[in-house]
């Protein structure tokens, strides 16, 4: 209340007018959408759906977490996309995004996330993972080629699914 008698009745459009600037600094976007989210009842849908295919991968990355908050299929649908971006960052955050929406992803999409380079979207892209049941995944797990694969998705498999029959196969393989 206070803010917007300071500001004027039109604060939040111009706040998601600077969010939503090209043009304008990384820092004074995330700064407006940061208000919008603390001061209001968030970042409008649209303006989240556009940042989410923003040029610049932490104003992706930030509208992936808070479509997380409220997510419903359309979401869902642009954070599972987002697992294929370019930058290793909004990958992370997809995963992170799914894993507190305690949705999941395809396990064709998440396996290959199991040999990321960097090891924050790697242990992400694991954890999303064991949400799956183990049935959908331990077959190629098992057989990846890639050993960064195998290895993530054995401790998967050991944190997920502590059975006899997988312990073993986890023993055979390395």
């Amino acid at each position: 209340k206070k803010l917007e008698e300071e500001s004027g009745s039109n604060w939040r459009s111009n706040l998601t007018k600077v969010a939503a600037d090209p043009n304008r600094s990384v820092a004074d976007r995330r700064r407006a959408v940061g208000i919008l989210q603390q001061f209001s009842d968030g970042p409008p849908r649209r303006l989240l759906t556009s940042l989410a295919n923003d040029d610049k991968p932490q104003m992706r990355a930030l509208a992936l977490t808070l479509l997380a908050i409220h997510i419903d299929d359309e979401a869902e649908k642009i954070i599972v996309q987002a697992l294929g971006d370019s930058d290793p960052v909004v990958r992370r955050r997809a995963c992170e995004a799914l894993i507190r929406a305690n949705k999941t992803a395809p396990v064709e999409v998440v396996l290959p996330m199991l040999a990321e380079q960097d090891r924050f979207a790697r242990y992400a892209a694991r954890e999303l993972l064991q949400r799956l049941p183990a049935e959908q995944w331990a077959d190629a797990v098992l057989t990846a080629d890639d050993p960064r694969i195998a290895a993530a998705g054995m401790l998967a498999l050991v944190i997920n699914s502590p059975t006899a029959e997988q312990n073993e196969a986890i023993l055979k393989r390395s």
